[in-house]
């Protein structure tokens, strides 16, 4: 089965620790210890055997079954990238007008970010207007990449709340 070959090219548990090319330190044998509990937890075998069976009786369609591991970092390896900005304004009406550094580009970050300031501050979505991103309002900001968008400037604006509240 292929699923055999690719546990054969899994981080080895050595007894030492396993770190990925970006630094990462995997532990000694975690990934072996996920893929047997993921493989028992689908029930991969018994999963495996009804496509076999399925097929065996069929010969037009067909069915398949993988399990197949993915290595997918998030955020940046350059630490320095993963830095974001907002600026968060509240005013006597009590509406919020809220500015970060990130690109909306169909993965929510607005509603998110929204979602962020409307619990920090304790006001409803109504209250809360998401500004278009600045460079004058919020300067530098990281590319919204390596699914970090949402986690960098949700932070951003939850410690500029933060800082409100405080201060209010």
């Amino acid at each position: 089965e292929a699923e055999a070959v690719r546990e054969r090219n899994l981080y080895r548990g050595s007894g030492e620790s396993n770190t990925t090319h970006y630094g990462q330190d995997l532990g000694a044998d975690r990934i072996q210890r996920i893929w047997a509990s993921l493989k028992q937890s689908a029930e991969l075998d018994a999963r495996r055997a009804s496509v076999r069976a399925f097929n065996a009786g069929s010969r037009g369609v067909k069915r398949g079954l993988a399990m197949t591991p993915v290595k997918f970092g998030i955020s940046f390896t350059a630490t320095w990238l993963n830095q974001a900005g907002a600026l968060v304004l509240v005013y006597r009406d009590g509406s919020v007008h809220v500015n970060h550094g990130g690109t909306e580009m169909g993965q929510g970050l607005y509603t998110k970010l929204r979602g962020v300031a409307m619990r920090e501050l304790g006001v409803r979505e109504e209250s809360v207007r998401m500004m278009k991103t600045q460079t004058d309002k919020v300067p530098n900001t990281s590319a919204t990449a390596a699914s970090s968008g949402s986690d960098l400037n949700g932070q951003a604006v939850r410690a500029a709340c933060e800082t409100l509240r405080e201060r209010l």
